[in-house]
């Protein structure tokens, strides 16, 4: 080989290496500031460490043992050569998986509301309506609502004065808390954007909504829940993976205190290391190792295979992803939502979990968030302009009410945002009926329950294991139905797994890709359906095909071929992926042979055997 060409391959490789971990081959000033997680042994001595090497520290994020901080550009170098330092990452962009549809009509048709989408109306009727449960979200904030106070009254004993609001209704009980990690010094919740509550309304919202059939239901799927709002993500939808760690690591701190359940995460950020690596996996599987059950989005990077983001990639959680109802569709039956991302994980688990409703779901924003104003097409600031009860805007086809002394009105969104939010105010009904639930049975008992789309013999699966997971939710089943009561994320030790040290082991699914053939497939699996457990990463299309959504058991739930596969092992210094492994070049797989990948505990280095030139492209969402 000439000395040539083993150069242009080492450039290749190194080329690659850098797409993959962001890398970027400017020269970056010594001086020039930047925005870091720091990990060490604990975020006390990651703040020393900063301090050590003239950084400053932002705040600290002990969920992970962790600071974010802002230090020059070559002190990164210096701080990752210290035996000290566990890692040091970028403080990475997180935003909104939502996408803008259109307004909502002041006569809408059944089924847009989110209680009649994820059909729990029959539910509430049943007195089933998420009381004494409380759901937490980290999103872009909540209406700006009066009475939510500063001072320790309604508060239960022990909560810290940490700088939320708080609001107690005393007649019916439910409690909203609310605090601002965008605004720390806000005196008042806000919610510039628009998604947070959105969300938080497809959850909890109890505003009495008008049927076709003439009937009254609650618009959002909980409406008895108590709600923890954590302002993570800015007025563009966007926002850093230290502020939403830091809200992740308040919600489990005071877990006990309010007694928190369940955490919705409609928020994406691509993925560029292994789930157990990245800052935000590392505290969102915090977060369910401390008993919350974590409900987390897919992404809309789809169809693509391998789209779903973080945290949706962290195997412990529950990610959803979207649906449209057949009232959308050509077919007249419900379908898996292009944008809704698609598995397997880096990490070769299989993903999403379960699907929920995400089109066009009605929900309600401030009227003068930015996303509102996307939809209404004008400057409209929300204000009565003529003094006659309306603005002078042409926004008369939104229903308008006022939420304390800010106008809400209602539009429809489509994302995997929609669908998460509905499976966490599912899981707050489940929780009101089944209580002692752990997170692990919980997410077992809706896959259990979840229903597959097959065709009308029920031998062959319109879509793969990868695509739709368990099957689309079955609210009626996942609450009541009399389930053998079992565990998931079985072969899986979330306590190893956390373990950054020598002792701790890290996993993968059991996803595999035949090169030759193009095919992802999962060895051992069941023979039937059809189609479920291979795949070629092409999209569904339909062709005059008739097929239904079978329900009642998710017969292989057993998970020790889905979860319990190979592991990460200690190699002196470094961890080494045992076994080969695949890597997406864009527009298809590429085996890596017998190589592997081995972490430095600051970046991943190659660590030998063949691998092939690739480019490596990372999807970001509209």
């Amino acid at each position: 080989m000439s000395h040539h060409r083993r150069a242009f391959r080492w450039l290749t490789l190194v080329l690659f290496l850098a797409v993959l971990l962001g890398i970027t081959f400017s020269s970056p000033v010594a001086t020039s500031p930047v925005e870091v997680i720091v990990q060490a042994q604990s975020s006390e001595a990651a703040a020393q460490l900063v301090a050590a090497y003239g950084g400053t520290v932002l705040r600290p994020l002990s969920i992970i043992d962790s600071v974010a901080a802002r230090v020059t550009a070559d002190t990164v170098t210096r701080l990752r050569r210290d035996p000290a330092v566990r890692a040091v990452w970028p403080n990475r962009k997180v935003q909104v998986t939502s996408q803008p549809d259109r307004r909502a009509r002041r006569t809408l048709p059944e089924g847009h509301y989110a209680s009649a989408a994820a059909g729990v109306n029959e539910i509430h009727e049943q007195g089933i309506t998420g009381r004494g449960v409380t759901v937490a979200l980290v999103d872009t904030g909540m209406p700006f609502t009066p009475k939510l106070k500063r001072g320790r009254g309604g508060r239960p004993a022990g909560a810290p004065q940490d700088g939320s609001l708080f609001y107690k209704d005393r007649r019916t009980g439910r409690f909203v808390l609310y605090k601002d990690f965008i605004d720390p010094n806000a005196k008042k919740s806000q919610d510039p954007f628009g998604h947070g509550t959105h969300v938080l309304g497809i959850i909890a919202d109890s505003t009495p909504a008008e049927e076709e059939d003439g009937g009254t239901v609650y618009a959002g799927v909980a409406p008895g829940v108590n709600l923890v709002v954590a302002r993570a993500l800015g007025a563009d939808g966007s926002g850093t993976y230290a502020d939403v760690i830091a809200a992740i690591d308040w919600i489990v701190s005071i877990r006990d205190v309010y007694g928190i359940d369940v955490l919705n995460l409609s928020l994406y950020a691509p993925v560029e290391v292994p789930y157990w690596v990245d800052p935000l996996g590392q505290a969102v599987m915090r977060a369910w190792q401390a008993g919350l059950v974590v409900v987390v989005a897919a992404g809309n990077d789809g169809p693509t295979p391998a789209s779903v983001g973080v945290p949706g990639n962290v195997p412990y959680v529950i990610t959803v992803g979207a649906y449209k109802e057949a009232r959308f569709t050509d077919s007249g039956a419900d379908e898996l939502a292009d944008f809704s991302a698609r598995g397997p994980t880096e990490s070769r688990f299989v993903k999403p979990d379960v699907l929920a409703p995400g089109w066009k779901i009605t929900g309600p924003m401030p009227m003068k968030s930015a996303l509102a104003q996307r939809f209404l097409g004008n400057d409209d600031d929300g204000d009565d302009d003529d003094g006659e009860g309306h603005d002078d805007d042409d926004d008369d086809d939104v229903p308008v009410v006022r939420w304390g002394r800010e106008k809400i009105g209602y539009f429809q969104l489509s994302g995997t945002s929609m669908a998460a939010a509905q499976v966490s105010g599912l899981v707050a009904l489940m929780l009101e009926q089944n209580p002692d639930l752990t997170n692990d049975e919980v997410k077992a008992r809706l896959q259990d329950t979840a229903a597959l789309a097959v065709d009308e013999t029920g031998n062959r699966a319109i879509y793969t294991i990868w695509e739709q997971g368990a099957g689309k939710v079955q609210a009626w089943d996942a609450v009541f139905a009399d389930v053998e009561r079992r565990s998931a994320n079985n072969g899986l030790d979330i306590n190893a797994d956390l373990d950054v040290t020598a002792s701790g082991t890290h996993y993968e699914g059991y996803t595999e890709y035949d090169q030759d053939a193009g095919l992802f497939y999962i060895s051992d699996a069941p023979p039937l359906p059809e189609n479920y457990f291979v795949w070629d990463g092409s999209t569904w299309v339909w062709a005059g095909d008739t097929w239904v959504w079978a329900g009642g058991k998710w017969v292989w739930a057993g998970d020790t071929w889905v979860w319990a596969g190979g592991t990460w092992v200690w190699a002196g210094s470094t961890w080494v992926w045992a076994g080969g492994t695949w890597v997406w070049a864009g527009d298809t797989w590429v085996w890596a042979g017998t190589g592997k990948w081995a972490w430095s505990g600051s970046t991943w280095v190659w660590a030998g055997g063949p691998l092939e030139s690739v480019t490596v492209t990372v999807g970001i969402l509209p």
